[in-house]
């Protein structure tokens, strides 16, 4: 098993710079009689009033802040099924999307009333079709229905149609994702198969790689292939995730500059050793943060970071999500973040100031026995490692080599005393001299000096050969010592 350290970072330490902190999370399951329906969710949104409402397994709810409400209206009540979509058109009503079914419905809150919508679109609906609604800037409601067409909800017709004010190019077939970019007032539209189109509200022209006048960068950049999503940050980076053939069928991360050109590095998204993972959508919450999602996958770029943090999943523990597949990124109107996943609903409370990171210690089998950190007066953090001797890391949480171990034990000592050199207990940074002081295991002092990179081992009566469990400073410069003996020294 890999060892890991879990740090948790609370309001009295968080001056400290955290460069991969991740979120705190806390699990609503079927089992918190809060009154969730599935633990398969699926989507979320926030209504323009605030309320996070939750598409599941088993139909729509609403999370009123202490428990979910499910909605009836009796011949006309909401059906109780998997909910792919949720998505609010101008007047309030919320747009579901029961893709299992095939079926399409508008869910009106006022009167709990739900009306399904039908589909007035000419040929066959491809059996393997990806369906996505969605609402554009202007408040036209739209349905992507892959490798398919793109349909557009006519209040006249009371139905989703075929009448679009973007022309799709012959041949070429959506995807179910989009992205609108309002600093430029354009919509991008993916294909699997077909590229990536751009609709400009402004001169109401479709551009794509075949005919691109304005020289449109995204669209000059041959690389580009098999897009499945795309997304413009506020930086005006693009992230694509695609499959192209060039990659032989696996999935690659790409992030471009505002030029469309490839930039070098997509801050730790291609990582290795993560198994089979597909990487489906990239949120932005409102102070700058990044989140990724997907099959086996979860990532947050904080502002300010230069590398992307993996959350993994794990069962074990109170603070760490739970997934296979993570479908969805919300940001509440208080700044929290909720996760839609298929092991239930995750969320993290704003203004806790509570993070935790996973920093990976070693990659060798077994654990890892934390019994101090701290950091030093440059900002690099030391970890008592006990039993492995000191692990060093900058304040970006690199690994760094320490030369605490560059002097040998005196050979004059007992091989038994010599074996627990690296049995490491407490750390301490003297301010006055900055020596850093290491306690270990039987008494043993290793005073090493950071400039000279050079340790003095020391093995003090006063310690009676018992374990150095703590190292303290008082405001007079004085190092005081306490062992697992009782001893104070």
């Amino acid at each position: 098993m890999k060892r890991f350290i879990i740090l948790i970072c609370c309001l009295l330490i968080v001056h400290i710079a955290w460069p991969q902190a991740a979120s705190v999370f806390n699990r609503i399951s079927t089992d918190d009689a809060m009154g969730l329906a599935s633990n398969q969710v699926n989507c979320l949104h926030r209504d323009a009033r605030g309320f996070i409402w939750v598409g599941t397994a088993n139909g729509l709810q609403r999370f009123d802040g202490s428990k979910f409400i499910r909605f009836f209206h009796g011949s006309n009540s909401v059906p109780i099924d998997e909910i792919k979509n949720i998505v609010e058109d101008k007047k309030g009503r919320l747009w579901l999307s029961y893709t299992g079914r095939r079926e399409f419905g508008v869910f009106t809150p006022s009167d709990y009333s739900y009306r399904r919508i039908p589909l007035k679109v000419q040929g066959e609906i491809p059996v393997r079709a990806e369906f996505n609604m969605w609402v554009d800037r202007r408040g036209d409601l739209y349905l992507n229905i892959s490798k398919f067409k793109v349909l557009r909800y006519s209040e006249k017709a009371d139905a989703f149609i075929e009448d679009i004010p973007f022309k799709l190019p012959e041949g070429w077939k959506p995807g179910p994702r989009f992205f609108e970019d309002t600093l430029k007032d354009q919509l991008y539209l993916v294909s699997f198969d077909s590229g990536i189109l751009v609709y400009d509200y402004k001169t109401k022209e479709t551009y794509s790689r075949k005919y691109n006048p304005r020289k449109i960068a995204i669209l000059e950049n041959s690389t580009i292939h098999n897009v499945n999503n795309l997304f413009i940050d506020s930086k005006r980076r693009y992230w694509i995730f695609a499959w192209p053939f060039w990659n032989g069928g696996s999935q690659v991360k790409l992030c471009l500059d505002s030029m469309g050109r490839n930039l070098p590095d997509t801050a730790g998204l291609n990582r290795d050793k993560l198994g089979y993972t597909e990487y489906h959508g990239i949120y932005e919450t409102r102070d700058g943060s990044l989140w990724v999602h997907g099959l086996n996958i979860l990532f947050s770029l904080r502002p300010g970071n230069d590398r992307f943090q993996f959350y993994k999943s794990d069962h074990e523990h109170n603070y760490f999500i739970q997934y296979n597949d993570v479908h969805q990124v919300l940001e509440d109107r208080d700044g929290s973040v909720w996760l839609a996943t298929d092991k239930g609903l995750f969320f993290s409370s704003a203004g806790t100031n509570r993070y935790v990171s996973n920093i990976l210690i070693d990659e060798a089998d077994g654990n890892s026995f934390i019994t101090d950190i701290v950091q030093l007066k440059n900002g690099d953090f030391w970890f008592a490692d006990w039993g492995h001797g000191i692990v060093s890391m900058d304040r970006k949480f690199r690994k760094k080599e320490n030369y605490a171990y560059r002097t040998p034990v005196p050979s004059s000592w007992p091989l038994a005393t010599r074996l627990a050199y690296n049995d490491v207990w407490a750390i301490h940074e003297a301010s006055r001299t900055g020596l850093i002081w290491i306690g270990n295991n039987g008494g043993i002092l290793n005073i090493h000096d950071p400039v000279k990179k050079t340790s003095t081992w020391l093995l003090p009566d006063a310690f009676g050969n018992r374990t150095i469990r703590n190292i303290t400073e008082d405001n007079n410069g004085a190092l005081w010592f306490g062992t697992q003996g009782g001893r104070i020294v």
